[in-house]
């Protein structure tokens, strides 16, 4: 009986090991043939980033190399879908500061002669008024003030509306004049600054506008949506890009930024990923931070560089 138990543990011994070693080499080969699910599933992920420029390579397996060969089409069609809807918002940017244009000139030209007109004729009247009639001049001042009220509002639109002044005066005195515009208009409830780095002077036309664009809704929004002390404004330009940061003090989550409805934060994210830019929103040391950045393109970056 001992020496069949010792035959018998020998035995079981040795097909115990061998179930081991065949678990570990079955293991091995497993891991090693479903090593290209990993590198897909990585792939996968960073299509989901916006990698659409990575591909997977080709596999020695036929099936794992099918899935790799559909998911680099998966991945050049997005990237070309991605590229038209890049051309697609660029060229509707491009309408619509067109328009814009247009309505800043039909604005100006026909409503502010006409207002002009009707402080003149109020004025005139008021003047003109009979002694007797004092209601009459009483009416006149209330046309005029009317008239004022109007004009402001036509100030302010046309602020809003109008770019032509970068071709003008520059993108900085544009900046200014934006920063001296909402000074004005919250009579000192908030001081708004503006910090320029770099020669932005030498942007190419399209860009400024963008950074114009981009400086002017993140100042509304941070005097809109909260109740700031002081809004510093701050664009750089570097030898390859150029940064657009916007800083308030007047509170806030930005974490409900996203949530909140309005078209101005997806307006902007669409019209830097058009450029090929990125946009930040993230708290400031007693505010909302709202860091935004554009590429310059590589000829522009290259005379930067050759001039600095």
């Amino acid at each position: 009986i001992r020496q069949a138990w010792q035959q018998v543990s020998l035995v079981a011994g040795i097909a115990a090991g061998m179930a081991a070693a065949i678990a570990l080499l079955t293991a091995l080969m497993i891991g090693r043939t479903l090593r290209p699910a990993r590198a897909i599933v990585a792939g996968l992920r960073r299509l989901e980033d916006g990698e659409l420029a990575w591909r997977l390579p080709a596999f020695r397996t036929g099936e794992f190399a099918l899935i790799a060969g559909a998911v680099n089409q998966l991945a050049g069609r997005l990237a070309h879908t991605h590229e038209e809807r890049n051309l697609l918002t660029t060229r509707l940017l491009q309408v619509q500061e067109n328009e814009r244009r247009a309505l800043a000139r039909d604005l100006h030209d026909e409503f502010g002669q006409c207002l002009t007109a009707t402080a003149a004729l109020a004025a005139s009247i008021e003047a003109g008024a009979p002694a007797d009639r004092p209601d009459i001049a009483e009416e006149a001042q209330a046309i005029g003030r009317a008239q004022a009220r109007m004009m402001k509002t036509l100030r302010s639109a046309l602020v809003r509306l109008r770019t032509q002044d970068i071709e003008e005066i520059g993108l900085e005195a544009s900046l200014r004049q934006l920063i001296s515009e909402h000074n004005l208009l919250t009579a000192s409830r908030s001081v708004f600054q503006l910090q320029v780095h770099g020669a932005i002077a030498a942007l190419p036309r399209p860009i400024a506008i963008d950074v114009y664009r981009i400086a002017q809704e993140c100042l509304n929004n941070a005097a809109r949506h909260g109740a700031p002390t002081q809004v510093a404004l701050r664009v750089a330009r570097d030898g390859e890009a150029v940064a657009i940061t916007v800083e308030d003090d007047g509170g806030g989550d930005a974490a409900r930024i996203g949530r909140i409805g309005g078209h101005g934060i997806p307006g902007l994210r669409e019209r830097l990923s058009a450029l090929g830019g990125t946009l930040a929103i993230a708290n400031g040391s007693a505010g909302i931070r709202v860091a935004a950045v554009i590429p310059l393109p590589a000829n522009d970056a290259a005379l930067h560089r050759a001039a600095a």
